[in-house]
């Protein structure tokens, strides 16, 4: 007879075993449903479908507490010549609406990717009880605004750091066959 100790590792065994098969154990290249932007997934992590109901690739290591989403909007939703800078406001004020303890500092180690301009800040927040860092990045290309949006554990960004940025840099728009 199996002790509840024993049925816990068990179990946790199972779970990890089935997580560790579900991720790749090298970096690989992913598009979102429609094929119109990649970045690349480091290894170790999964893609999941819980962390943001708007974002079009989400990406996870839960083990390490990071997480990363990609939002986009088409730049016809807003005004003409609306600007990156107008769209990072916006963006940044939504996110400070919904959670508590908000304060946000510029960034400027990210001035473009992939040749599209980029405005990053760092923001401090709470999210139900829990101390969140994010890197918010608001992206322009010429048909749509993006958000990139990787975050984690204020601890657990320097472990992070280096996954995160590998996945920013990689973003980019799928160029459409004619």
């Amino acid at each position: 007879m199996m002790t509840l100790s024993r049925i816990k590792y068990f179990f946790i065994f199972i779970l990890t075993a089935a997580l560790m098969s579900a991720c790749s154990l090298k970096d690989e290249k992913i598009t979102d449903k429609n094929g119109s932007v990649s970045v690349v997934r480091p290894s170790y992590w999964i893609e999941i479908n819980a962390l943001n109901d708007d974002a079009i690739i989400q990406i996870a290591n839960p083990f390490s507490e990071a997480y990363f989403i990609v939002i986009a909007e088409p730049k016809s939703d807003f005004p003409e010549n609306y600007t990156l800078k107008q769209y990072s406001e916006l963006t940044r004020s939504i996110i400070e609406e919904s959670t508590k303890n908000y304060t946000d500092q510029y960034d400027d180690s990210l001035v473009s990717i992939n040749g599209m301009d980029t405005i990053k800040y760092v923001i401090d927040a709470n999210v139900d009880g829990i101390d969140i860092q994010y890197w918010h990045i608001s992206v322009a290309s010429k048909k749509n605004f993006y958000q990139l949006i990787p975050w984690s554990l204020p601890k657990k960004i320097p472990d992070n750091k280096d996954n995160f940025l590998k996945v920013v840099k990689s973003f980019r728009e799928v160029e459409e066959k004619s």
